[in-house]
């Protein structure tokens, strides 16, 4: 079985990665198909997906990739499969929005405010969020939706569905040991020695907070966002087309 722990950037798909991988034993797929950016855990590259899916070893034995997967493509071709697992990581996209901000600073220099940011590039993540999930909702039995909301008001009854979904018992001492291996602390622990993941300096693993966003969006962005909501970003919305053309002459002259 191939499981995979999705999520959009910046969802927590790496905390859901560290519940699921401590719930049951999974080997990491070779390294053949895996990308080489981090050492803390194996994401298989989209382009080696198709190739991993026609080996037969992932049929008797279990495997585990966290991945940002969010086209149709993505979807058809994991569950082509019967014998493939894949959780969708949700978290209010308002929250992502600042967790984009901060790690923006952190891996890019970003030295703008959150609004300089927003208005900028993160009101762009609206629609593309909302895309991405849309690849992944209705039901389906190889499919398991949870959310970074559940995981952190109720943590133990949602980490037993998880279990039930791969099909393991989840008891009262395995929830405390998956608590103490997935909490925010342990992971800024294991983490640190990684340079994507590095906490010295406006860290990875920031807050964790839910609605930490009220502390960063004023009315002007909540009345945005909402409208965005709503009817989306027109093609001749003015922020919109000055962030495209500066995106496409940032590429061209890089």
């Amino acid at each position: 079985m191939l499981v995979v722990c999705n999520g959009a950037a910046k969802s927590g798909s790496t905390w859901l990665y560290n519940i699921v991988s401590n719930i049951a034993d999974f080997r990491w797929p070779d390294s053949q198909f895996l990308s080489k950016s981090n050492t803390k855990h194996p994401t298989i590259k989209e382009i080696q997906l198709g190739a991993f899916l026609k080996t037969e070893g992932f049929q008797s034995q279990n495997f585990i990739s966290k991945n940002h997967y969010g086209r149709e493509q993505h979807r058809a071709l994991l569950l082509s499969s019967p014998y493939t697992r894949i959780f969708d990581m949700c978290r209010d996209t308002r929250d992502v929005i600042v967790s984009s901000y901060y790690d923006e600073c952190r891996r890019n220099g970003f030295s703008g405010s959150f609004g300089d940011y927003y208005w900028q590039t993160g009101r762009l993540l609206v629609e593309s969020i909302g895309r991405y999930h849309k690849v992944w909702e209705g039901p389906h039995p190889q499919i398991f939706v949870t959310s970074y909301e559940a995981l952190k008001t109720e943590f133990d009854d949602e980490v037993r569905k998880i279990g039930f979904f791969l099909g393991t018992e989840v008891g009262d001492e395995d929830l405390a040991r998956i608590d103490e291996a997935s909490n925010i602390n342990s992971l800024r622990q294991s983490y640190q020695d990684d340079a994507q993941y590095n906490t010295r300096n406006n860290p990875f693993f920031r807050k964790g907070e839910i609605g930490d966003w009220k502390n960063h969006f004023d009315t002007k962005m909540v009345n945005d966002y909402e409208e965005i909501e709503r009817n989306g970003i027109g093609k001749f919305d003015p922020i919109y087309l000055r962030t495209r053309i500066r995106q496409k002459l940032h590429r061209i002259f890089q």
